[in-house]
């Protein structure tokens, strides 16, 4: 009987640290005292109130915005300015202007003054005013390749999603199941230690009538009184797995549980590696996370080469400044033509091409980025080779666990049978007073540990599924 608590004990040590911890956002359910769950919800609750997972939506909704906006490198640049200016001391210049009456205009010569010219002071303007605008346009294939790659990041940000989601999912899946085996584990020594007691019982009716002697009656109360211990160790190590289940789901910690699904009898099914290599080897999850790192490195060695082919430039501007004093005269209607009053100083129209020779040189900076991410390229490819080297190990792996699971499920329910037919009958034979109490507890250990050893090939069928369809992206069931 110690054997079969130490098998107990080691078992739920097992379970007990390959349960999840995570301390987690308390979710909308987290008020409820006692909340009936299914194993789906319990998937759902957990993709909530992740909150590794919320951090990496936010990124993928930076990304997003960065995606939709990534054209905005081909707006075009434009500025428009005002300035009204005033010096703090007026400055005045000399001219020489014609002094005198005009006498006579002569045609395509001008005005005739009777008088001589001469040079005299002339006040500059108190306030000057000037308007100016400014648009250029730039265009180039890096601008292009630029905007793609934002997408290509974008895309990496949903995938690293679904990566972050399918694997909580599946360590949900299996958390929720391997509670429930605990659970199972514990009704089994439950219904051990209920056995030892009739035992026992049995034992002080048949020592009273002088039927069997002390040591047989103590024997069965030393089995019975150690047995109680190990039915605390394993609640409580239950207590704390479903503790560590609830903190995974963002549920409180006073949040009773009750488990909708129980532990049933999968359907088993036989797989053919080969045939999911061939299918599914491409639909994994890390494998087109590499392909998608292919894909930016390969965009990066675009945007380089982009940086050396020309820049088409287009740029108009206009700053016309007022010619006179703008705190004092007119500034639209008081001439003839408006351009007596605004005189244009450096607008211009332009068109003009561009291309970096520098760049072209050997062991340039952008040569050596070329060369730089062609190595990176080629390291990413042999990465991929190990990366579906490992993949197919691993499918092959847990292939042969399915099959080694099946395999053992039909020879442990036979054995169960046995056992379970071998304890019945020793129980009656130890009723009867012909078979000894070290004989009917060698009974029980066994038919516990064939009932405990399909429960637990059972739990690893299930478990063995699940990580093969996280393998391969898809599902099996």
């Amino acid at each position: 009987m110690n054997k079969f608590i130490l098998t107990i004990g080691f078992l739920f040590s097992i379970f007990l640290f390959t349960t999840n911890a995570g301390a987690l956002e308390t979710s909308d359910l987290s008020g409820d005292k006692a909340l009936k769950l299914t194993v789906d919800e319990a998937v759902d609750l957990a993709l909530k109130n992740n909150l590794g997972l919320e951090s990496e939506r936010l990124k993928l909704e930076q990304k997003k915005w960065a995606m939709y906006t990534s054209w905005n490198p081909l707006i075009p640049s434009t500025k428009l300015s005002f300035s009204l200016a005033r010096l703090n001391e007026r400055k005045s210049i000399s001219a020489t202007v014609p002094f005198g009456n005009p006498s006579l205009t002569i045609p395509d010569v001008g005005t005739v003054y009777d008088s001589v010219l001469k040079t005299d002071a002339i006040d500059m303007p108190e306030w000057g005013a000037s308007l100016s605008f400014d648009t250029t346009f730039v265009l180039n294939a890096y601008i292009v390749f630029s905007i793609y790659n934002s997408v290509l990041d974008y895309n990496s940000g949903k995938l690293n999603i679904e990566i972050a989601e399918k694997k909580i999912e599946r360590d949900v899946r299996k958390n929720y199941y391997n509670l429930l085996l605990i659970r199972q584990n514990t009704e089994l020594l439950k219904e051990s230690v209920k056995a030892a007691e009739n035992r026992y019982n049995q034992a002080v009716a048949n020592y009273k009538n002088g039927l069997v002697p002390e040591y047989t009656m103590l024997a069965a109360q030393v089995a019975y009184e150690n047995m109680k211990p190990a039915v605390l160790e394993i609640e409580n190590g239950y207590f704390l797995a479903a503790l560590s289940f609830k903190q995974t789901l963002g549920l409180n910690s006073d949040v009773e549980l009750d488990f909708v699904n129980g532990m049933d009898t999968p359907v088993v099914r036989e797989f053919n590696c080969d045939e999911l290599i061939t299918k599914y080897i491409d639909n994994r999850l890390d494998v087109q996370s590499l392909y998608r790192s292919m894909n930016i490195l390969k965009n990066v060695r675009n945007i380089t080469i982009a940086s050396m082919t020309p820049t088409f430039i287009f740029r108009a501007s206009v700053d016309p400044t007022f010619q006179k004093d703008a705190g004092k005269d007119a500034w639209f209607g008081d001439s003839t033509y408006m351009s007596d009053n605004w005189k244009q100083n450096s607008g211009m129209l332009m068109f003009s091409f561009s291309l970096p020779l520098d760049y072209y040189f050997p062991f340039s900076s952008k040569q050596m980025d070329l060369v730089n991410n062609n190595y990176q390229l080629k390291q990413t490819e042999i990465a991929m080779r190990q990366l579906k080297n490992g993949a197919e190990l691993e499918i092959k792996s847990l292939v042969l666990k399915l099959q080694k699971s099946i395999n053992s499920l039909n020879t442990l329910r036979m054995t169960y049978d046995l056992a379970e037919k071998a304890y019945n009958l020793a129980e009656i034979a130890y009723k009867a007073g012909s078979k000894e109490l070290l004989e009917v507890q060698n009974s029980e250990l066994e038919y516990k540990k064939a009932k405990n050893n399909i429960l637990q090939e059972e739990y690893n069928y299930t478990t063995a599924l699940l990580d093969l369809e996280y393998a391969l992206n898809t599902k099996l069931r």
